[in-house]
C-alpha cells in the first residue's frame, strides 16, 4: 500500500464562483464528507470554514447552484456548515474520481483557495495511478509525497485564526516580508486597520503556529 499526497489544480468550470463584490478575504474550507445524489442531480456535504462567519454567510447564500444549508456548530472565526448544492457534469466527474477500488481517501479535501485542493490517498499502485488517470483533462493532479503511512497533514492557515490569517496575508501582499523588507509594521497596522502593537501581537502568534507546524514542535502554545 502507498500513501499519496496530492494538490490538484481546478479548472476554471471546476471552480465555484462567487461574486466580486462578495469577497469575504481570507478563507479556507476543508470538505469533511459528501455524499452525491446523482438520481436527484444534487450533492450533500458537511464542510468546515475558517472566516469571519457573518460575512461567508451572505457569500454562501448568494451561490447560484444552492438548494440549502444549515449552520452546524461555530466558534469564534470557524463554522461547520451542511449543504446542499445543485451537481453539475463538472461536479460530478471531479468527486467521480475519488470513488476508485482499492483507494482510500484520508482526511478532508482542503481548499487552499477556489482553484487549488490538497488531498492524501491511501490505496494500491494500481488504484492510485487508476485514480489519477480518472482525473478530467481540465483538471491537474500533482504528488507532493509518496510515503507508506499517513503523516500528519499541515496545510497553510489550517491552525490559524481568520484573523492571523489575515495579517499574514496582508503583510506578504504589503512586502513586509520581502528582503530587503519594503513595508513597515505599521503598514501592515494600517492595511489591517489596528494599532501596530495589535498588528504585531497576530503577526507573532501566526508565524509561531507556522513555525511549529513546519517542524513538528510538540511544545504547548
Amino acid at each position: 500500500m502507498r500513501t499519496l499526497d496530492c494538490t490538484i489544480g481546478l479548472g476554471p468550470a471546476y471552480q465555484l464562483s462567487v461574486p466580486e463584490e462578495l469577497s469575504v478575504g481570507p478563507v479556507k474550507e476543508e470538505m469533511l464528507a459528501w455524499s452525491l445524489d446523482e438520481q436527484r442531480r444534487k450533492i450533500c456535504f458537511v464542510a468546515r470554514i475558517t472566516c469571519e462567519q457573518s460575512s461567508i454567510e451572505a457569500a454562501i447564500a448568494e451561490l447560484d447552484p444552492l438548494i440549502r444549508y444549515e449552520i452546524l456548530a461555530t466558534s469564534t472565526d470557524q463554522f461547520e456548515v451542511y449543504a446542499e448544492m445543485e451537481l453539475s457534469d463538472t461536479d460530478r466527474r471531479l468527486f467521480r474520481s475519488f470513488d476508485r477500488a482499492q483507494v482510500v481517501l484520508v482526511g478532508p479535501l482542503t481548499y487552499v483557495d477556489t482553484a487549488t485542493v490538497k488531498f492524501t490517498v491511501v490505496g494500491t499502485a494500481d488504484g492510485l495511478e487508476a485514480m489519477i488517470g480518472a482525473f478530467p483533462s481540465a483538471i491537474s493532479i500533482s504528488v507532493d509525497r509518496i510515503g507508506s503511512g499517513v503523516e500528519k497533514r499541515w496545510t497553510p492557515g489550517s491552525d490559524l485564526t481568520h484573523r492571523q490569517l489575515e495579517a499574514l496575508r496582508l503583510a506578504l501582499d504589503c512586502g513586509y516580508y520581502d528582503n530587503p523588507r519594503s513595508a513597515s509594521l505599521s503598514t501592515v497596522a494600517d492595511a489591517l486597520d489596528c494599532t501596530t502593537a495589535t498588528a504585531s501581537t497576530h503577526l507573532r502568534k501566526a508565524e509561531r503556529t507556522v513555525i511549529e507546524a513546519a517542524i513538528g514542535s510538540s511544545r504547548r502554545r
